[in-house]
């Protein structure tokens, strides 16, 4: 941990400074002759408050048997969406690993994952010339409700970035007229161009109100913008995209440091030593995962109530951590394998109370 906060109370506070400037009472007279009044009683020190509950987690290998789960994203419920063996999956921990429908091309990757279920990702088509992707979205049954290949007159390649408590999707498309974003319902596909900014698509994301948060490459540099459900388009500035919670909170990158923009758009640094990083995953409370440099290391980090706290030492663990991806209402963290290829299973982070 970088640095630790105490938690003094507000009555010991407000005693410090009240008593800071006095001095010791030796006995003193007056002028008159009269003997000084007698010192006050002195004031009982409050007791000790206890420290802050030590974060401590379960870490939890994301797989059933030899069927590892590379997970991308994590809902509410402790279920995590992802890859094994090249096709789309969900993991629980009372089922284990479920492979999605699969669609017709190479791979498939489950990356965002709905508290019903519901799986938005991107499957790998190869053509005769060179890759290309589409954007898919499957049911809770795990069968197929769409993927891009209808549209591909327009769509180059398309990739999900997002799925609501609506079952609307989000996500990028490439064509030989630049990129764009894209909203997908079960009605189809809209085109949602730059959002009527002149750049390029960089990335995108909805939460459950609707509401859009967007970076768009523009001549100046990356803009991140909001636009509220209504419609109503705000930008916030110089920034790269990370996070939108319900809330409304966006989290990303300000002058390539971790930064939460608040709901009035006010960006507010996480790490107050001004390393570089970036916000990954924000929940409605406040709560941000992502990475950031230490010792030009690169470390995963959790910011909680104030404080930025290394996942490595939080976890007293002297190897590498895979990267946090997301993190959820119940404070469970998702952690992409340190090691793909030695072990590709992501890791589950539950809270511990004990």
């Amino acid at each position: 941990m970088d640095r630790q906060r105490s938690s003094t109370s507000a009555v010991t506070l407000l005693l410090t400074a009240l008593l800071g400037g006095c001095s010791g009472g030796s006995d003193q007279s007056g002028a008159d002759g009269l003997a000084a009044a007698p010192p006050a009683a002195p004031v009982a020190t409050p007791p000790a408050q206890d420290p802050a509950p030590t974060l401590r987690f379960e870490v939890i290998r994301v797989a059933s048997g030899d069927a590892a789960l590379t997970g991308t994203d994590l809902n509410n419920l402790g279920e995590v969406s992802g890859q094994s063996r090249f096709r789309a999956g969900v993991w629980n921990e009372a089922s284990g690993v479920r492979v999605l429908a699969t669609v017709a091309g190479m791979e498939e990757f489950g990356d965002w994952l709905n508290d019903a279920g519901w799986v938005a990702g991107h499957a790998e088509i190869r053509s005769a010339e060179a890759g290309e992707y589409t954007m898919a979205v499957w049911r809770p049954d795990g069968a197929l409700a769409a993927e891009a290949s209808s549209v591909r007159s327009w769509v180059n390649g398309s990739w999900a970035r997002g799925i609501n408590a609506r079952n609307q999707g989000v996500g990028l498309y490439r064509n030989a007229d630049g990129s764009g974003f894209f909203l997908w319902e079960e009605s189809g596909l809209v085109d949602l161009g730059t959002l009527g900014v002149d750049g390029q698509a960089l990335d995108i994301r909805i939460n459950d109100h609707g509401d859009l948060a967007a970076s768009v490459l523009t001549a100046e540099g990356p803009l991140l913008l909001l636009r509220s459900a209504d419609g109503r388009l705000r930008p916030l500035g110089g920034g790269v995209l990370g996070a939108l919670n319900n809330r409304g909170q966006v989290g990303g990158c300000k002058a390539d440091q971790p930064t939460v923009w608040e709901t009035d758009g006010t960006p507010r640094r996480l790490d107050e030593h001004g390393r570089r990083g970036c916000v990954r995953a924000l929940n409605d409370r406040g709560d941000a995962v992502g990475y950031y440099y230490r010792d030009e290391r690169l470390r995963q980090f959790l910011y909680r109530d104030g404080a930025f706290h290394d996942l490595a030492d939080l976890l007293a663990a002297d190897q590498p951590l895979g990267d946090a991806l997301a993190i959820n209402e119940r404070g469970e963290i998702l952690l992409a394998a340190a090691d793909p290829w030695l072990d590709p299973a992501a890791r589950l982070l539950r809270p511990r109370t004990d």
